[in-house]
């Protein structure tokens, strides 16, 4: 996109265009890996996943502390008084734009965000429609939103 002139890489727009627009196609290949990896069985502990150990851990932890056998609370169990089932955890979110937007000092809200989000469909893009998705997304934000 930079050698075909569309991308300028100097500019602040352009890169928050390009981070909402390419992030998720970038994302969703590395989410795939990670949660293949955390639920592959390991040989050397009982065929369990590294997702099961961690798990397991928690909960041992948990127990601990209900039991008094640890003081004070665990750092690993803030999270609450009950652990989450597996199925349940989640890793990537929409934090992400957040941090995009206050990187490249974008002046939007976060209901402006929302309505960029849905135009782009960051679930739709592909590496064939990314250029498409970049251009549409350019000239929404500099339609609609001050600089």
């Amino acid at each position: 996109m930079e050698t075909e002139g569309v991308l300028d890489v100097d500019s602040n727009l352009d890169l928050f265009c390009l981070h909402i627009v390419a992030t998720n196609l970038i994302q969703r290949p590395l989410q795939t890996f990670k949660d293949l990896w955390n639920c592959h069985p390991l040989r050397t502990e009982n065929h369990r996943s590294p997702m099961q150990l961690y798990h397991d851990g928690l909960q041992h932890l948990k127990n601990q502390q209900d039991n008094r056998a640890i003081e004070g609370e665990v750092s690993e169990l803030i999270q609450g008084q009950k652990l989450k089932p597996i199925s349940k955890w989640s890793g990537y979110k929409d934090t992400f734009y957040r941090c995009v937007i206050d990187q490249f000092g974008v002046n939007i809200s976060e209901e402006e965000l929302l309505c960029i989000v849905d135009l782009i469909n960051p679930a739709t893009i592909e590496i064939w429609n990314v250029k498409k998705k970049f251009i549409q997304l350019k000239q929404f934000v500099l339609q609609n939103f001050d600089d």
